[in-house]
């Protein structure tokens, strides 16, 4: 990989002045952001009482093109106001005890429109590994990427994805840790990554997606949306999808763990003007005593999540304390409308249904989001999220009550 990245940068350099002129003419952008979080769970044994806040963002430079190619890097920081080590533990804000800053993005991407390919630590957008923003600092990947629309109505992808960093990735998140270890093994392995997606029918999407994890598990990802325009401002989206997941040997044999379950979906969207309604439907199937890898590679696209808090309906957690995946069947009724002028909000309620363990059990749980623009600083906005957990289970998934509000301004 370090020697595709100097055989680009090579490139750029092979015409005179070009390399100077691409610095000179670079963008610089960048985030502020603020981050308040509380908790209220008092019954857990693994989430407790937590009140924190965190100021951090990042900065960027991207240069010109030369030759179809860009070089960029991004600087992130997040760091702890208030609040204790122990309060801040899985909050997201900070590094569990202490503050962090990292290099989260460097790397060199050719585009000429047709064919992209990008190398070096970056941002990531799949439906099973993803570079979630839900905090002060992103996930980002140490990878190669690489896609093409060479074929009509179709995107071809390819990845290899090598190391993570940011949330669960079982280190310090400000380390760059091997797709494997982030699952615990004895290991350093990465992943390769293929995709087609295709929108060749009228009204319909297509996407498939295989990801081997070398030595870990194999993930088959698939999904279909159709979208029926009646007016201008009025639609009617349809969209399904379902995976699997199951380890290899050489990951059940390193851990004593194994991961073996699917899971599947379909969500209506009902889009008129600035109002959208949502109704989805979700189910986990689990083989017996598997364990999850939801959050070690950022998110997961899911049409139940409670994206606020990262609140979905399985976790990293299983396994902890011998609480494993088990079958769960989740509602979602989803309200959004845009009032305009940089004026969103989003109110979601989840009915859970559980087999019943620690973990999970039965659980519905409210998200509601607003976000709204400063009004004293140009390119500042507030966003306030709450979610409340109303459950049946007294050990893991209790009665909580969690708030965060979000103060960034981008310049």
């Amino acid at each position: 990989m370090k020697t595709i990245f100097l055989g680009l940068l090579s490139i750029m350099v092979l015409q005179a002045g070009t390399i100077q002129e691409a610095f000179e003419e670079a963008t610089v952008d960048g985030e502020i952001r603020s981050v308040y979080y509380s908790r209220d769970a008092k019954n857990s044994i693994i989430f407790g009482e937590a009140g924190a806040t965190a100021v951090g963002g990042n900065l960027g430079i991207t240069t010109k093109a030369v030759n179809n190619i860009t070089f960029s890097t991004r600087f992130y920081t997040t760091n702890a106001l208030t609040g204790s080590g122990t309060e801040l533990s899985n909050t997201d804000l900070v590094d569990e005890t202490s503050n962090y800053s990292i290099l989260g993005q460097i790397n060199l991407e050719y585009n000429d429109g047709i064919n992209m390919f990008k190398i070096g630590r970056q941002t990531l957008q799949t439906p099973l590994v993803y570079s979630d923003d839900a905090r002060v600092v992103i996930d980002t990947f140490e990878a190669a990427s690489f896609s093409t629309k060479i074929i009509t109505d179709t995107t071809l992808k390819a990845l290899y994805i090598h190391r993570s960093s940011g949330f669960d990735n079982g280190a310090a998140k400000k380390d760059f840790v091997s797709m494997s270890k982030t699952l615990g093994t004895s290991y350093d392995e990465g992943m390769a990554v293929y995709a087609i997606e295709n929108d060749s029918l009228a009204d319909i999407a297509l996407q498939v997606w295989y990801y081997d994890a070398f030595k870990l598990v194999d993930m088959f990802y698939y999904d279909v949306s159709y979208k029926k325009s009646f007016s201008k401002d009025t639609s009617l989206q349809l969209q399904g999808h379902y995976w699997t997941i199951k380890s290899k040997s050489a990951y059940e044999v390193d851990t004593g763990k194994k991961i073996d379950y699917n899971y599947g979906g379909v969500r209506a969207s009902f889009i008129n003007k600035s109002l959208t309604l949502q109704l989805a439907q979700e189910r986990i199937n689990y083989a017996d005593q598997t364990v999850g890898i939801h959050t070690s590679w950022g998110m997961y696209t899911e049409y139940t999540y409670g994206i606020l808090m990262g609140s979905g309906i399985y976790g990293a957690l299983n396994g902890i304390g011998g609480n494993y995946i088990t079958k769960v069947d989740a509602t979602k009724l989803t309200f959004k409308y845009d009032f305009g002028n940089d004026i969103n909000t989003y109110i979601g309620y989840n009915i859970y249904d559980a087999d019943g363990d620690a973990w999970m059990s039965d659980m519905n749980l409210l998200d509601v989001y607003v976000s709204f623009p400063c009004r004293f600083i140009k390119n500042a906005t507030w966003a306030l999220l709450y979610e409340n957990w109303d459950s049946d289970g007294d050990k893991i998934m209790v009665d909580n009550n969690l708030l965060k509000l979000k103060f960034s301004y981008k310049f």
